[in-house]
């Protein structure tokens, strides 16, 4: 088999099969259409690795931890799993991110999980349209605004102390993320009116050197580079460096100094 065929028909309609009876039929509808959703990018030879039931019990706790998500934030967990409480075990400690999509948030947890040593050995990433009431209620599946799921299996952390540590560096590096994305399109702009400017500004180079220093500056903010963050500096009477207050963007926002 392909190793990186995705999940088949007959794969999924197993998982399908193993959720739970005695739901309402507006239940089972939502919970079927999230589990299909949920595992249809999986490759299959992972969802083989795996008894059917227990992805079905993963598919129906993630859709529980995605009920309710404050606006503009994400909602992350980092547990070890019980077939009390989750409906299934693991032999890893789970983490879990529910989170506007937006780019950069499968590398940016890859690194933050870096940081404390922890190999990954499953993740699920889908991306779905999920309607949202002013409070962050779940009303419904297929519309609304696009929202990242993360699922992921990494070693096996022992106590609660280690996995608080974890969700504390996610949670930094998704706001990172989150600061990066929202000032993208404002950085851009500075930049090339920066190279705009070069027209005007006085500058210790000859006329080849401005147009080649404005021709790179509009061709980086022509999509070919990643912006993570903006601040201006003016120089000091005694010749320092010195932040200017509020303008800050993206990772540099409210960082004055």
């Amino acid at each position: 088999m392909n190793a990186h065929a995705l999940a088949s028909a007959d794969t999924l309609d197993a998982v399908i099969a193993a959720l739970p009876a005695g739901l309402s039929t507006a239940e089972r509808d939502l919970l079927e259409r999230f589990t299909r959703s949920f595992f249809e990018r999986l490759p299959q030879d992972e969802l083989e690795a795996r008894e059917p039931a227990d992805w079905a019990a993963i598919a129906q706790s993630f859709l529980g931890f995605t009920r309710q998500r404050a606006a503009g934030a994400p909602k992350i967990a980092v547990f070890n799993p019980t077939l009390a409480a989750d409906g299934f075990e693991s032999s890893h400690t789970i983490v879990r991110i529910v989170n506007d999509d937006m780019p950069f948030l499968v590398d940016s947890v890859r690194m933050a999980l870096t940081q404390f040593g922890a190999t990954l050995h499953q993740i699920a990433h889908p991306v779905m349209a999920l309607a949202r009431d002013a409070a962050g209620q779940l009303q419904g599946l297929g519309e609304g605004a696009a929202e990242s799921l993360m699922y992921l299996e990494i070693d096996r952390q022992a106590d609660a102390e280690a996995m608080a540590a974890i969700e504390t560096a996610l949670r930094a590096a998704l706001g990172d993320v989150r600061e990066a994305v929202v000032d993208w399109e404002e950085m851009r702009d500075k930049m090339r009116a920066i190279a705009d400017e070069f027209d005007t500004r006085r500058m210790p180079v000859d006329s080849a050197g401005r147009l080649e220093a404005q021709a790179f500056l509009r061709w980086a903010a022509d999509n070919h580079f990643t912006f993570l963050g903006y601040r201006e500096y003016e120089v000091t009477a005694d010749r320092q460096l010195a932040a200017v207050n509020g303008s800050g963007l993206g990772l540099m926002r409210g960082k004055d100094h």
